[in-house]
């Protein structure tokens, strides 16, 4: 999914939530961006008759005007349904986490990298671990530089997934490239220190990196969503910029000529 895609896709889930929880928020957005949006369009084709009283405005005028009424309206509602961008992140974590968990393919793969990183550094016996088959992955982690290996790998595998699959929310996050190596560390000697021969599982290095991403969401959202709305303001005028400047030159123009 490209980043464009994600941006508008929550976008939509966004606006598709404030519909379904907060109807009546909805109905007074929408009310209200109407009302904005006659505003506008009827600022845009009755300015230009402050200093050019017999200007008539053309068809491609109207249609300018009017388009920018529908971005009005659009902005509106976009602009209230931001409030969600929280919410619609965490569904977005969870869908993934759940996703990733139930993946044996995907963690099939990770498994068989782990099993060829651990054997490149020479630090284990690999006698009784013969190379990954459909079956399953095996691989010794006795040595401390095996189980970072064993934790890091798939808790950067995760991460890197959300950061393909949600590239917007990754960046509305502000998500580092790979995982902080002291959160992998500390886990990984919390574990062994407490079952020193228990088994690291995969999916406990899945929920560091669910963890890392889910500890940005208060700091960073309230600031995504401020600069999100300071977009769309921005948008807003641009867009009722064009039909007032295009018909406030063509009715100077116009003034012009009959000077």
């Amino acid at each position: 999914m490209t980043y464009f895609e994600s941006m508008l896709q929550i976008l939509w889930l966004c606006f598709t939530l404030l519909v379904q929880t907060e109807p009546l928020l909805f109905g007074l957005t929408l009310l209200a961006g109407v009302i904005l949006a006659a505003l506008c369009w009827w600022a845009a084709t009755h300015y230009s008759r402050l200093f050019n009283l017999t200007f008539q405005i053309t068809r491609l005028h109207q249609i300018l005007c009017a388009g920018a009424a529908l971005l009005t309206l659009i902005f509106c509602l976009l602009f209230v349904s931001l409030k969600f961008t929280k919410q619609i992140a965490q569904q977005a974590i969870d869908s993934w986490n759940h996703e990733i968990t139930t993946d044996t393919r995907w963690q099939y793969r990770v498994g068989v990298k782990i099993y060829y990183l651990i054997k490149a550094t020479g630090a284990e016996n690999f006698a009784k671990y013969p190379p990954p088959t459909d079956v399953g992955v095996r691989f010794p982690a006795n040595k401390p530089s095996s189980r970072h290996i064993m934790a890091s790998v798939p808790a950067n595998e995760a991460l890197h997934l959300f950061q393909i699959s949600n590239p917007y929310l990754s960046h509305v996050l502000s998500l580092p490239a790979r995982m902080p190596e002291g959160t992998i560390i500390n886990d990984v000697n919390q574990f062994f220190a407490q079952f020193p021969n228990g088994i690291y599982y995969m999916s406990r290095a899945i929920n560091l990196a669910a963890m890392e991403i889910k500890s940005r969401l208060d700091p960073e959202t309230p600031r995504a969503v401020t600069y999100a709305r300071l977009i769309l303001t921005a948008c807003f005028f641009a867009a009722q910029a064009i039909p007032f400047v295009w018909i406030g030159f063509a009715a100077y123009r116009d003034l012009q000529v009959k000077v």
